[in-house]
């Protein structure tokens, strides 16, 4: 990595086999960690198979928990993402809040930074996660405490939230409903309200909107990015079948 760090944060150590960035007052910091695919012999005379980014906040709510901005093979590509992270930090300004801002702005998505993302944000009320394409529903995460949210049921609720939405192809397209019994949100980041995600809370969660929803909506148009690219590249049976 370059000499230059964006202003508040400090190199702590950097190797052939890792780094440690703290951001001032060392409240939060930023680890690439070395990654084995034999779990022997001396990490010294081993070579790592990858690199694991992470970001933690050494002090403050109890419930944060350290988060994985990204996994990368080379420690090079590792110190871009942190860089990318600590550049986007910077703009954000750097509370609470913008901290996990600058990882869903930076970082590859995968269903467990969504999961671990939003769970932080609403303070573990988060119950499930469940994504739709047309009528094809998966339930991708379930809190195991709360009751169980089958595909059929997470169907009816993403059909319910999507008639709620204005259809008219904006980008993006967000309906929140709250109950006695839960607070359900809706994204559907390229505007069609058949392709969505349905997070499911707890009645009582206190969600900070529309801080929540940007975050969700920057994370999930990457995710639909990557879906289209990979339907793009095998031909797409949906492009096929229109």
């Amino acid at each position: 990595m370059a000499a230059d760090l964006p202003p508040g944060w400090v190199r702590e150590y950097e190797g052939r086999n890792g780094a440690e960035y703290f951001h001032e007052p060392r409240e939060l910091a930023l680890s690439i960690l070395p990654r084995y695919d034999s779990p022997r012999g001396r990490a010294s005379e081993m070579t790592a198979s990858g690199y694991l980014v992470r970001v933690h906040r050494l002090f403050g709510d109890d419930y944060w928990t350290p988060l994985t901005l990204g996994r990368t093979e080379t420690l090079a590509e590792a110190k871009d993402l942190a860089l990318a992270y600590m550049q986007r930090l910077h703009r954000e300004g750097g509370t609470r809040t913008e901290e996990l801002a600058a990882i869903a702005g930076v970082a590859p998505y995968t269903d467990e930074l969504l999961v671990r993302l939003v769970r932080t944000r609403s303070e573990f009320a988060l119950r499930a996660v469940a994504h739709r394409v047309d009528d094809d529903v998966t339930v991708a995460y379930e809190r195991d405490d709360a009751d169980a949210l089958s595909a059929g049921a997470a169907r009816t609720r993403c059909r319910r939230l999507a008639r709620a939405l204005d259809a008219d192809g904006t980008e993006p397209t967000t309906a929140v409903v709250a109950t006695d019994d839960e607070t359900l949100v809706y994204v559907a980041p390229g505007g069609d309200p058949a392709v969505g995600t349905l997070f499911a809370f707890d009645p009582d969660a206190r969600l900070v909107l529309p801080d929540l929803l940007d975050d969700l909506e920057t994370l999930l148009a990457r995710r639909e990015g990557v879906a289209n690219a990979q339907r793009d590249g095998s031909g797409s049976e949906r492009d096929d079948a229109r």
